[in-house]
């Protein structure tokens, strides 16, 4: 299985792990990956959410941080087996997912940037 060496770090506001287990992760994926007849690609995208420092100002920290929390569900519950989201930095998440071409990938964010609130985008 795609267990981790050591248990991840997890993200207190996104219930996400920490980005520093994707390099982990994606090396064991690849490994694993690249020993299957029909090697299939694997898909790292890297999301921000557009003017977070913006939408603080304009609505608050508290509002921020349930933004967060609220794409980082969102993030969770989109994902197929065997897919992964990461907390990436303040107001960016990342996601690993075998065998996504970029077109599922983009259709995939549509989704998740339709349910934000108001004032709030994805890129």
């Amino acid at each position: 299985a795609d267990a981790p060496d050591e248990p991840e770090a997890i993200d207190d506001l996104t219930a996400l792990p920490e980005l520093s287990a994707l390099q982990a992760r994606g090396a064991r994926m690849y490994e694993r990956l690249s020993k299957r007849r029909g090697f299939e690609a694997a898909t790292i995208a890297y999301i921000k959410i557009v003017d977070f420092r913006g939408y603080v100002e304009r609505r608050g920290l508290s509002m921020g941080e349930a933004l967060l929390q609220s794409y980082g569900r969102l993030l969770r519950k989109s994902l197929r087996t065997g897919d992964f989201a990461y907390r990436a930095a303040d107001d960016a998440f990342a996601m690993l997912m075998p065998g996504r071409s970029e077109e599922s990938f983009d259709y995939l964010a549509d989704r998740a940037e339709q349910q934000l609130p108001r004032g709030a985008r994805s890129a």
